[in-house]
């Protein structure tokens, strides 16, 4: 269940931005038809936060290692990630490095 639709991550800190990685927060993988899964030619999980200062916003991550994130989960609960904010997710979402920033570089933690 670690990387599954409906897992929940927590996100403890993280390097880049102190505003968005300054207190802790739970994060929910989800499914929505407008995210293909793919982002910036690698594998991301889509997550929308559920708790702290930005809850119900949609962040994604990818893998900041060489293993992608759904091996990185396959062997523990810890995923080195790449934290990107979506500036305009919803139907006209493009996946581009403008629309996707990196916010900064976190581990989440499947619970």
């Amino acid at each position: 269940m670690r990387g599954q639709i409906n897992a929940i991550f927590r996100i403890d800190g993280g390097d880049g931005d102190q505003d968005f990685f300054g207190l802790s927060m739970l994060a929910r993988r989800v499914s929505e038809p407008w995210f293909g899964g793919i982002l910036l030619g690698e594998e991301a999980y889509l997550l929308l936060l559920i708790s702290g200062r930005h809850a119900g916003e949609y962040i994604a991550v990818t893998s900041r290692q060489v293993a992608s994130l759904s091996d990185q989960l396959a062997n523990g609960p810890l995923a080195s990630v790449v934290v990107h904010r979506l500036l305009q997710p919803g139907g006209n979402f493009a996946p581009t490095q403008e629309s996707t920033p990196a916010n900064g570089m976190a581990a989440i933690e499947a619970l």
